[in-house]
């Protein structure tokens, strides 16, 4: 992760269709974010040495890999409008995740381009009253859609409830 090898690796190998081209495929960016909170570290699956910042020449890398439809990637990182923008841009589903966003820094990442937020609640700043965080912005701008991992074990009921009903 830490040069961006495996994503042009992970998009090479992705079978293909020579009616269509190469399978799409979905990088988790390694520009998530690790935020401390009272329960927990809040960065998924991604070890804290692999968390890098989406510089230029590492968004350009990614965008060299064929296949690439989506990215997820935390908007608070040091280049991440630029990177929103850039991979909007060249067509690429720029989604929020990972992320101890503000809803002020995803409302600016949406305005570059990014339209989804990767399970929704899941490794990220919890909704708030005064800060309604990456949920409470991502349910109130009609430009992103959510994922969510309906499980109820991820998620509680009265949740997913909430999020069907936005």
């Amino acid at each position: 992760w830490r040069q961006w090898g495996p994503a042009a690796m992970i998009a090479a190998a992705a079978p293909s269709d020579p009616r269509r081209g190469p399978f799409p495929a979905w990088i988790p960016d390694p520009s998530v974010e690790r935020m401390q909170t009272p329960a927990a570290v809040v960065k998924g699956r991604v070890a804290p040495g692999l968390i890098v910042d989406p510089a230029p020449h590492l968004v350009e890398a990614l965008l060299a890999a064929p296949g690439l439809s989506i990215v997820t990637l935390a908007p608070e990182r040091p280049g991440a409008p630029a990177a929103v923008r850039r991979l909007a841009d060249a067509g690429i589903l720029v989604s929020i995740g990972h992320t101890a966003a503000t809803a002020a820094e995803v409302r600016a990442a949406t305005d570059a381009g990014a339209r989804m937020v990767t399970h929704l609640f899941n490794a990220q700043r919890p909704l708030g009253h005064r800060e309604p965080g990456v949920p409470g912005q991502a349910l109130a701008d009609q430009r992103l859609s959510v994922g969510l991992i309906a499980d109820l074990h991820h998620v509680a009921a009265p949740i997913v409830a909430v999020v069907f009903r936005s």
